[in-house]
């Protein structure tokens, strides 16, 4: 079962994200990609610490007129949110992202809709200069089918030790 579970949700990052995940890890993908950066306008609107570090703070917004059709297409359309990124490093110390509207999936949202997502991401800057990712959270309210679906997740990252035999990442 949980083998099952983990194919169905493979495939379902797959769809959503056009590609497949595993091999994305593989081969050290980003998530971030020329394309996704290609899909916002992006608004500087101060500077902030974090963490004891100066940061730019960043807002997003999806440029108009580039939904598609595919379900990543419809998701990045409707995605907005604020960045704050590191001067000297240029890596995100924090991220909220949100839905800026509701889709439905499917012909007439026969399969479901996805009515509310939210995504935070607060990182730790190690001594090397680089940041990890120490808080996630996620909240997705939808419905599949004839259901309401509620999904909240919180994922914490700590104690970071660089790996023996391993680089520290040059700032």
């Amino acid at each position: 079962e949980i083998k099952k579970a983990n194919e169905r949700e493979t495939a379902f990052q797959k769809r959503l994200s056009g590609r497949d995940p595993n091999k994305a890890v593989k081969q050290r993908e980003s998530f971030i990609t020329k394309d996704v950066i290609e899909r916002f306008e992006y608004k500087v609107l101060r500077r902030e610490t974090v963490q004891g570090h100066q940061t730019v703070v960043v807002s997003f917004d999806p440029k108009p007129g580039k939904e598609g059709s595919s379900i990543q297409d419809r998701l990045f359309s409707r995605l907005a949110g604020t960045l704050w990124v590191d001067e000297a490093t240029g890596d995100v110390a924090r991220l909220q992202v949100q839905l800026t509207s509701g889709f439905s999936v499917g012909l007439l949202g026969v399969l479901g809709s996805i009515k509310e997502c939210r995504m935070n991401l607060e990182s730790k800057p190690m001594t090397d200069g680089t940041w990890l990712p120490e808080k996630t959270t996620m909240a997705i309210s939808a419905r599949m089918f004839l259901s309401s679906v509620r999904f909240q997740m919180e994922e914490t990252s700590s104690n970071f030790t660089l790996e023996a035999g391993s680089e520290p990442a040059q700032p």
